[in-house]
């Protein structure tokens, strides 16, 4: 009977298990995808990709944690009281005996757990960032031995896999040592029940029989109740990777959260209010130095080396918080703009700009083929469609992610320039255009650029480009601005 009774408890329990288990990892790999796709870019940088990708994989064993292991700890809980009171009522030397280990258990679990916190916050950090290096390694191969950087990445990377190493083996140590008091305390409490058992048969005070029922009931006593130790010395840990996976969850536009709470029964992606984005952009630095941008006014900056250059310009795109400027639209600060409205209407191009996994044309058409001879034009219009089209497979040539475009760097960024052409921003920069600048490439971008200008914010970040010799607006920053 208790064989059956058995069975059918486990049987509940993975039926419970499934029930709570269902969808769960779907749905929250889901949350987290759409709140990475709509997040502040600001708050996205903070991490590094080997960061998240740390935090991401986490995520199954938070489902098996809270949907099946503590649902059967709550089960082996119950049968382990039961048991207990079972054993103290036959014998209550042998029950107070289990009781004692029990809470030996109980506070060795907990204080293993908090060890095991603080062990796994540093291996979970240093994990990430050698992640995000070998990625960064692996994605320019070519970058990294262009500037003789092998001996010092191999150096790097040896001392960061050292310390990861040695966090894994300090983190497994204290799972062998709680392992260790889990066998240890069984086998103690095992032994003096014996004792106590046998003392008793031999005082005649109790029978072979009951003895060897109590020992029995012991054995099964401690499966369930390791299980539920297991899982204490788990909870905090598990709550940590809630935690950390709720700080992805919280990347998301405020305003963006709150239409998506409103609209609950759209699945799709809610789209934000259309908002104009107006025909003047005042910013006010730090320094005090006021500076304005007009809608079909083309606009040079320049400046010495730390002036605030391209910290104005990210700030502008929103890739930054900016706290020491103020930035107004139309009279209206940046911030009261929706900031995905904001982010649709502008396009940022710098040094660290690149493309995404297909061929050329898909990148420079964002996958839609009718802008093909858009792209074409353009391309000759820059004086680049025959480097394009001298490669194997033309246009068709496929980009990787861990491979830069088979071109030179003022090609690549001529490649950039038309794509944010086609993309038709509102807010178009162009940043780092000095490290591939020449003369004739500049009279070319411009030339290409500023007729389709009317009706857009073209703000060009150069010391090198002749504004005078093509009639453009030029500004130049006065103070140093720290960037955030």
């Amino acid at each position: 009977m208790a064989i059956y009774l058995d069975y059918l408890l486990k049987k509940q329990e993975e039926v419970i298990t499934a029930t709570l288990m269902k969808d769960f990892e779907t749905d929250l790999t889901n949350r987290v995808f759409k709140s990475v796709c709509l997040a502040e870019i600001n708050k996205f940088n903070q991490l590094e990709p080997g960061q998240y990708l740390e935090r991401i994989s986490t995520i199954p064993e938070i489902k098996s944690f809270f949907g099946g292991e503590t649902v059967r700890a709550v089960i082996n809980a119950v049968v382990s009281v039961i048991t207990i009171i079972i054993i103290g009522l036959i014998n209550l030397g042998a029950g107070l005996t289990l009781v004692v280990a029990s809470i030996i258990l109980y506070i060795a679990a907990l204080r293993i757990s908090n060890r095991k916190i603080v062990t796994l916050e540093e291996k979970s950090e240093i994990e990430g960032l050698t992640n995000s290096k070998i990625i960064e390694i692996v994605s320019s191969p070519l970058d990294n031995k262009s500037r003789t950087m092998e001996y010092r990445l191999e150096s790097l990377m040896t001392d960061m896999v050292k310390e990861r190493e040695s966090k894994n083996i300090e983190y497994e140590n204290l799972e062998s040592q709680f392992n260790l008091v889990l066998a240890l305390i069984q086998q103690l409490s095992i032994a003096c029940v014996v004792v106590l058992l046998a003392t008793s048969v031999i005082n005649l005070s109790a029978s072979q029989g009951v003895m060897a029922a109590i020992i029995m009931l012991t054995n099964r006593y401690f499966a369930p109740y390791q299980q539920v130790m297991r899982t204490i010395g788990r909870w905090k840990l598990n709550k940590l990777h809630i935690e950390k996976v709720s700080e992805l969850l919280e990347l998301e536009y405020k305003q963006q959260r709150d239409v998506a709470l409103v609209e609950t029964r759209d699945e799709s992606l809610p789209a934000p209010i259309e908002q104009d984005i107006g025909n003047l952009i005042e910013v006010k630095l730090s320094t005090g130095q006021r500076v304005e941008f007009t809608l079909g006014r083309p606009t040079v900056i320049r400046g010495l080396s730390g002036s605030g250059k391209s910290h104005i310009t990210r700030c502008l795109t929103r890739d930054v918080e900016c706290e020491k400027s103020e930035i107004y639209i139309n009279h209206k600060p940046l911030h009261d703009v929706h900031y995905h409205t904001w982010r649709e209407a502008v396009h940022r191009i710098d040094g660290n700009s690149t493309f995404v996994e297909g061929t050329i044309i898909d990148n420079l058409t964002c996958f839609r083929p009718i802008l093909n001879s858009a792209a074409f034009t353009i391309c000759k219009n820059l004086g680049i469609k025959h480097e394009i089209d001298a490669l194997t497979d033309g246009f068709y040539t496929q980009l990787t992610g861990h491979k830069n475009a088979p071109v030179s760097r003022q090609v690549q960024y001529a490649l950039l320039i038309v794509r944010a052409m086609l993309s038709q921003k509102k807010l178009l920069v162009l940043d780092d255009i000095d490290s591939v600048f020449d003369n004739a490439f500049g009279e070319r971008v411009v030339s290409t650029l500023i007729p389709k200008a009317n009706q857009q914010f073209l703000i060009i970040v150069s010391n090198k480009l002749d504004s005078k010799k093509y009639g453009l607006k030029s500004i130049r920053l006065t103070g140093e601005e720290v960037a955030a």
